[in-house]
């Protein structure tokens, strides 16, 4: 992406917009509390670039899907305290 296609790119969406661009049957859930294991990440060890590189390439490997979204109550990636 250019910088200024980043700058175009909206901070957030509606929710009707979310339901039009990846309705139910497109998302994949995931769950931080499981993947964090999985992947190494140590919430209470791990600085958050090594975190953030973690889940980088994990998302990577799931070039599948088309839509990926944190289950719900799940915690977040980084806890920015």
């Amino acid at each position: 992406m250019s910088a200024e296609q980043i700058e175009k790119t909206p901070l957030s969406i509606s929710l009707e917009y979310w339901d039009q661009v990846c309705p139910s049957y497109y998302r994949y859930k995931i769950n931080a509390t499981e993947i964090n294991p999985r992947i190494g990440v140590n919430l209470d060890k791990d600085e958050g670039d090594v975190i953030v590189g973690k889940w980088v390439d994990f998302l990577k490997t799931l070039h599948d899907q088309r839509c990926i979204i944190l289950a719900w109550q799940t915690p977040r990636i980084i806890d920015f305290g």
